[in-house]
């Protein structure tokens, strides 16, 4: 378990238990909200999906196919841009910008999720003098979305990067996993650290108190995970240990308050982690070669294994992913599978999910943010036009 400490697991198990109080939105007050540019729908040939950063979109599956969020260039208007697709990957209505950014920021990274029949968002963006973190939960036909919410603030950020959260669904519940301010660390050696906190929006949320999780010496490269199935959460950061990437997965059922914490993927780069069925699929890069972990509440330690050989595959108009030995079989609406794909359908970067009808990849262009879908036409793998 690392440099683990007992007391965070009961901290946030006491936090997950907690009555539900409704959480308090804190407004900003800035003369960037009080200037907020309309934020109707926009015909879509109007926009053009360029982006402030390559790590400033996200792809998410709804209960009606599948949300696209995204953030232009200050520039090109900045804020944050929100365009519903059916399960087909066609749009839904004209894309709209649900945010707007502060003076001089530009959004470094952002992630959605559907949250029911709602929409949310986390993201962080960074000015000259900060970077800000913050959160949007809203229903897709509010006429005006309510204010962010300020997660956190710190020291500008001066490269795009998916390293400081990750959003989760739970019933009607956005949750988010979020780096914030330098904290002490539990061995003074292995300094610097910096706290990670958890904030819920929606109906039942918990308030959120101080950063409780101190991880030392934060990755660079490797991205903080999180999933949720009801009362199942699983969530891993990454630290650098010995010059070494290192994971520490959390495993939590917060209904029978049991927890566990297992070291995994040592030397290796966090991708992603997807929920399953039963469990989550904790995905890494090691030096060229994917490997996953499947975590779970089970007594035995987690077994790591190869992910080499990715491929999508069609039978019977059935599709299914298969990386290694690990199998998927896709039925309803799944998250964050780029990490199970081929490089050549889903680049580095890119995002992709599955409607229930079918796969959707959105990836960084030079040009801007495309989005492509595919299913399958019997025994083949087939792009819709």
């Amino acid at each position: 378990m690392g440099r683990l400490r007992v007391r965070d697991l009961a901290v946030m198990l006491a936090w997950l238990g907690a009555a539900g109080w409704a959480i308090a939105c804190k407004r900003e007050a800035s003369s960037a909200d009080a200037k907020r540019s309309e934020l109707a729908p926009v015909p879509a040939a109007r926009v053009a999906r360029r982006l402030a950063a390559t790590t400033g979109f996200d792809l998410a599956a709804s209960e009606r196919g599948a949300l696209l969020a995204w953030s232009p260039p200050r520039a090109q208007g900045g804020g944050v841009w929100l365009q519903l697709h059916d399960a087909l990957g066609a749009a839904r209505g004209a894309p709209r910008r649900v945010a707007q950014t502060d003076a001089g920021g530009e959004v470094v990274e952002l992630a959605a999720i559907a949250v029911g029949r709602r929409n949310g968002l986390a993201w962080v963006e960074s000015s000259a003098s900060e970077s800000r973190t913050r959160a949007l939960l809203l229903r897709p036909d509010e006429p005006t979305p309510p204010e962010p919410t300020r997660i956190a603030a710190g020291a500008k950020i001066a490269t795009a990067s998916r390293t400081h959260l990750a959003v989760a669904a739970s019933r009607e519940r956005l949750r988010v996993l979020y780096a914030d301010a330098p904290t002490a660390c539990v061995d003074r050696a292995s300094a610097p650290c910096i706290g990670y906190g958890f904030l819920e929006l929606g109906e039942g949320a918990r308030a959120g108190g101080r950063p409780w999780l101190a991880v030392p010496q934060p990755c660079t490269r490797g991205v903080p995970t999180l999933a949720a199935r009801d009362d199942r959460l699983y969530y891993a950061v990454c630290s650098t240990r010995e010059e070494l990437p290192t994971t520490v997965a959390y495993s939590i059922n917060v209904q029978t308050e049991y927890a566990r914490a297992d070291e995994v993927l040592r030397g290796c780069d966090p991708l992603g982690l997807l929920a399953l069925d039963v469990g989550a699929l904790l995905v890494a890069d090691c030096a060229g070669v994917r490997r996953g972990v499947e975590l779970t509440l089970a007594a035995q330690l987690p077994v790591e294994r190869e992910l080499s050989e990715r491929e999508v595959q069609c039978s019977a108009g059935q599709m299914r992913l298969r990386a290694g030995s690990f199998e998927l079989e896709l039925h309803g609406a799944r998250e964050r599978l780029e990490s199970l794909l081929p490089d050549a359908l889903a680049p580095p970067g890119a995002r992709a999910i599955w409607t229930g009808r079918a796969l959707l990849i959105a990836h960084p262009t030079p040009d801007g943010l495309e989005l492509l879908a595919f299913a399958c036409a019997g025994d083949a793998v087939r792009k819709i036009p």
